[in-house]
Formats: C-alpha cells, structure tokens, sequence
C-alpha cells in the first residue's frame, strides 16, 4: 500500500465536505485513543510493581490537526519543548492530572515512558494514519462498491453501524471493512440458498403428494373398473393365484407377494405407480375378494394402500381349475 504525502493528503481532504471531514477527523481521534488505550493496558497488565504502573497512568486526551496554514497559524500549538506541531497529541495522567503535549516524536522524553513502549504506541497511532491514506487514495480514485465486485447490499442485511456511516457519507471503505462486508454478504447468500432450497423441496413435496393422491384415486377407479367386470387378468391367471394360495397352506400372505409370483411366473407386467405399488395389484385383490368372500382365505389388515394381508383359512377346498372362457370363479 502506498502512503500520501502531506500535500497530498491535503489536497485531497480539501475535496471533501465538511461533514466528509469531519466524519473523518473523528474517526481519526477515535482510532488513537483506541489504540493508545490498547498499548498502555497491555504493557501494565505485563508490570509487576505499583511504581512500574504509575508510568502507565497515560491516558489519551485529543489529537489536534493545525491544517496547511499551521506555520502561520494563531495560536500555534507547541511540543512541550516549545516547538510549533502540525499534529499535537494531548494526554493526561490518572494519578496527578498532569497534561502533556506534544509531537508524535515525543512521547518518550516528555511523558517519561519506556523507549519499547513509546515504539509500540508510534506503531499504533501511525496505523491510524495509514488507514486514512487508504481512504484518501480511494477517494482520489473514485471509490465505490462496485470497484470491489459488491453491486448492492440487499436490505435484509444489518450492515455495521461504522460501515453505513461511511457509505451513508459516500467515503470508501477500508480493505478490512469490506472483508466484513464480504462476510455477510456470504453468511446472507448461504441463508437464502438454504431458504430456497427449504422452498423447494417443499414444492417438490407437495407436488409428490398431489401425485400420490392421483394415483390412489386412479387405482381406486381401476378397483371399481374391476369390481364392474373388467379385469385384465385371464382365467389362466387366476387360476394361478388359486394355485398360489394352496400351496401356502395355512399361512399369511400379501397381495403384493402374489403380484410377484405372477410376474415372475406368469410373465404378467411389472410396471409400478409412484407409490411403489404394482399397477396389477387392483386386479389382484379383487380376485382374492372373491376368494375371500367363499371363505377360502380372510382378510387380516391392509397396509395404506399399498398392500394387503391375507390368511389362507381351507386350502384344501381352493381349485384352480377355471376353463379360459368362464369368466366365473370356482373355488370348491
């Protein structure tokens, strides 16, 4: 990252108005005494003695900018060496109310601080500075969202207070704003994605469902097509599902295992409805109705309507021979 001259940094800040700049001034006092607070609390956590934390009773007051006049300005701010600042820093003790001003150079000889900590806090009040070249740098080039890929920010996200401020006042953002930004906008679109895919998936459901619903009204209307004398299996195939039934002895079975038997043995179809049931069950169970209704076998439950369960009650009374052209059953 590349870092602004003085009269550049002035020039550019001239552009801007007034609530740009102040917005800006104040973000820059906030950012010091941030991170002059930050520094003074770490080395005293780290000091062991009560004369060692009274050198740490620093406390940041304000920051003071003389603007581009400031060799010719009245009153001129002063060090504390007597020397004319652009840029004062104001800090005071906790412990004697002693107020110290002065130049960023000057932290250690007139505060009295350990040359390690005056670095660190140089370190950190000069970060501050950087981040408001990366602002003006962005600024000189036209900054927008759209120059970091971000077309707009969809209303229901909660921006951070310190990044709307910025966008409300049309000031770029820094490099680690928009890296939340990024953030939320990736947590916001994960959210929408599994929102839409809930939606979805829900639609397919229902839609499932209404198609479940319209093949069990269908295999309702092909049960009564059948009850009505139209059934699609021969006398030959119910004489099979006869045969079935008495080799079973007295046993349980299903309507769906006698489905099978005839498709596995009887080359009938194997095709299947939505729901998994064969599309030759119908016929199945009105032939073992019938069965069932001359007292050969008897019905124990049914399974939705998917399946049903039978019992074979006299075995021994079940024939199987039905001459192809009878369109009657006869059992005993």
């Amino acid at each position: 990252m590349e870092y602004l001259k003085q009269a550049e940094r002035d020039v550019i800040l001239k552009s801007l108005s007034l609530k740009q700049r102040t917005f800006l001034e104040e973000l820059m006092k906030r950012g010091k005494r941030t991170e002059f607070a930050n520094v003074m609390a770490k080395e005293k956590a780290a000091t062991t003695t009560a004369d060692d934390h009274a050198a740490f009773e620093w406390e940041f007051v304000d920051y003071i900018d003389a603007g581009p006049e400031w060799r010719r300005a009245e009153p001129k701010l002063l060090c504390e060496c007597g020397r004319p600042l652009r840029y004062q820093y104001i800090v005071q003790n906790r412990s004697t109310g002693d107020v110290k001003k002065f130049g960023i150079v000057h932290f250690e000889e007139h505060v009295g601080l350990p040359p390690h900590l005056a670095l660190e806090i140089k370190k950190g009040l000069e970060k501050i500075d950087y981040e408001m070249d990366e602002i003006l740098i962005k600024v000189d080039e036209e900054w927008t969202l759209a120059t970091v890929g971000i077309a707009d920010l969809p209303s229901e996200i909660d921006v951070p207070n310190d990044i709307q401020q910025q966008l409300d006042l049309e000031l770029p953002l820094l490099d680690r704003q928009v890296r939340r930004l990024r953030d939320l906008l990736a947590e916001w679109r994960e959210k929408r994605y599994k929102e839409e895919l809930a939606e979805k998936r829900e639609a397919e459901k229902k839609k499932v469902g209404q198609s479940e619903r319209f093949q069990v009204n269908k295999r309702k209307f092909d049960l009564q097509g059948s009850e009505n004398g139209n059934l699609s299996i021969t006398n030959k195939e119910k004489n099979a599902v006869f045969q079935y039934i008495k080799e079973r002895g007295e046993s349980e079975f299903w309507a769906s295992e006698v489905c099978e038997h005839l498709i596995i043995n009887h080359g009938m179809t194997s095709a299947k409805y939505s729901s998994g049931a064969y599309q030759i069950f119908g016929d199945v169970c009105i032939v073992l109705k019938e069965v069932e209704q001359q007292g050969a076998i008897e019905f124990i439950q049914k399974d939705d309507v998917n399946d049903r369960l039978y019992k074979v009650v006299d075995s021994i009374g079940i024939t199987n021979e039905i001459d192809d052209d009878s369109s009657q059953l006869s059992l005993f």
